[in-house]
């Protein structure tokens, strides 16, 4: 891989997340690794493109756009820019700006009384940190090459509406990490180990980091270890996740007790299935029960006596939708529900493509629990993880409707999040918590062509294009298995819970307006 030698705005985006990244990119690059694959961002790239080019096809209908073609070299770019630049053109698309090791191409630079403003056109549905240094990038060269200090700056929106920055309140904060690279630059700095970031899960150097911590056994394997915690080991000689699973006196760690209790035992567990390939557990139940508020029911205590109407809930959002008449975003496009008759087993769903169906689905689903409630009392509605409350809170507000009903399910604890269970009751041998990962506990597998969260996104934008119901198909089946899984998970937890523990018992129910179930029923 070739080194980079011009500092792009990705270059100072990257160094202000991962210095690791730019030292990769710019003194010692991999010899030989494999870069990260990921279809669902060559999605996002795609719509990106696609919502650049309509947004430059709508202003060229209403405006002359000069466009410097990409087809020429680099100094060929610069000249037309330059000239475009001093002969005061109103719209230039795609220029290519730089000064020095500096370079930048904004979508476009726009014509103000006495300076350019640069813009550029995102895919994504609200305004970023680094879309602001961006930004800042673009006016820093155009200072420096054309003593244009732009005042401001825009983005132009997935939903086409443009956000205004003015530069100067974040010029210097720009300058600061700009600076702080040319340096590292300047100085050769080569490191030697990645620490995970936000930039992690994009990263072409994903895989690199990952071999190379497996390789040299490093904290950042350690499942749920914070970049922070990894720090204040290494300052205190801890360097490795053997180490770690080694420490006997926690004050060595100086980290807090309770926090080194829980990292020793993640390592211990995770080194042992290293060596043996055997799954294991720890319950951590009563540790965690001695340090939380004693009237907060945690772990094991949140899950209710099992019953034979029990719900089993997932749902399957794209958050890159677009309503092409509303501008608003994301769908939520498919609730998917597995119980069981007379202990049978029984899939429902309800599937939308656009905001009116979702708000019918959405309007469906929460009458469906409502009145499944009222006859069964005793059931109750699990999931795994947060996303599924969220939205379901977001939907209502954002259609305002049925929010007494959810409301009041919401009030009477008729939800159930087992990872919530989970995550203060057990210690897993896993390197993640994620429902594909810990399914290995209870045996479950996903026979299905669609086999994690990400594939399912990169299916259904594959459906959007070619309305295949073999695609949606097969999205439906994912869904459903995650939604028996569920249930799988739950059964397996109550077949390791200590038998002193209590089953959750919810307050008194509190009761919805008369008038209200009438309108329900």
């Amino acid at each position: 891989m070739a080194l980079k030698k011009n500092i792009s705005a990705y270059s100072v985006i990257d160094f202000n997340q991962c210095e690791y990244k730019s030292s990769l990119d710019f003194i010692q690059p991999p010899k030989d690794f494999k870069p990260l694959n990921d279809p669902w961002l060559e999605i996002i790239r795609k719509i990106g493109i696609d919502h650049e080019n309509k947004i430059i096809s709508t202003l060229g209908k209403e405006s002359n756009i000069t466009i410097i073609d990409d087809n020429k070299t680099i100094e060929e770019r610069i000249k037309l820019t330059s000239d475009a630049i001093n002969s005061g053109d109103g719209l230039i698309y795609q220029g290519f700006i730089s000064h020095n090791r500096f370079n930048g191409i904004p979508d476009l630079l726009i014509k103000k009384k006495d300076y350019y403003e640069p813009c550029d056109i995102k895919s994504s549905l609200s305004l970023k940190t680094d879309n602001i240094i961006q930004l800042c990038h673009y006016a820093h060269i155009l200072k420096k090459q054309f003593g244009l200090m732009p005042k401001t700056g825009k983005i132009i929106l997935r939903d086409e509406s443009e956000i205004e920055i003015e530069i100067k309140k974040y010029y210097d904060y720009y300058l600061h990490i700009s600076e702080n690279l040319s340096q590292f630059l300047k100085e050769n700095t080569i490191l030697e180990e990645s620490t995970k970031c936000t930039l992690c899960s994009k990263c072409t150097y994903k895989n690199f980091c990952e071999e190379n911590w497996e390789k040299s056994d490093n904290l950042n394997q350690v499942t749920n270890i914070r970049s922070s915690q990894i720090k204040t080991l290494l300052e205190n000689n801890i360097n490795s996740m053997t180490e770690l699973a080694k420490v006997e006196n926690i004050e060595k760690t100086g980290l807090n007790s309770n926090s080194a209790k829980f990292l020793i035992e993640q390592a211990k567990l995770q080194k042992n299935y290293q060596k043996t390939g055997k799954l294991d557990y720890k319950i951590i139940y009563n540790e965690k029960r001695e340090i939380i508020d004693e009237f907060i029911p945690i772990g094991f205590q949140l899950i209710p006596n099992k019953d034979a109407n029990d719900l089993f809930f997932d749902i399957e959002g794209y958050p890159m939708f677009i309503d092409p008449e509303t501008k608003t975003s994301g769908l939520e496009y498919l609730f998917g529900i597995h119980f069981r008759t007379f202990g049978e087993p029984v899939f429902k769903k309800f599937l939308s493509t656009n905001h009116d169906e979702e708000k019918k689905t959405f309007e469906e689903l929460i009458d469906f629990f409502y009145k499944h409630i009222q006859q069964f009392n005793n059931s109750s509605i699990y999931h795994y993880g947060s996303y599924e409350i969220t939205a379901l809170q977001r939907l209502s507000t954002k259609y305002n409707t049925k929010n007494q009903e959810l409301d009041h399910l919401l009030r009477n604890h008729k939800f159930v999040d087992l990872y919530r269970v989970i995550k203060d009751s057990l210690l897993l041998s896993t390197n993640d918590y994620k429902l594909k990962t810990i399914e290995k506990f209870y045996n479950f597998t996903h026979d299905s062509d669609v086999a994690s969260g990400e594939d399912s996104l990169v299916a259904f934008e594959n459906y959007l294009e070619t309305n295949s119901k073999e695609i949606l198909n097969e999205i439906i089946l994912y869904n459903k298995f995650d939604c028996e899984s569920t249930e799988k998970l739950r059964d397996w937890i109550l077949s390791i819970m200590p038998k002193n523990i209590e089953p959750f018992v919810p307050p008194p129910e509190k009761e919805i307006s008369e008038a209200r179930k009438e309108k329900i029923a």
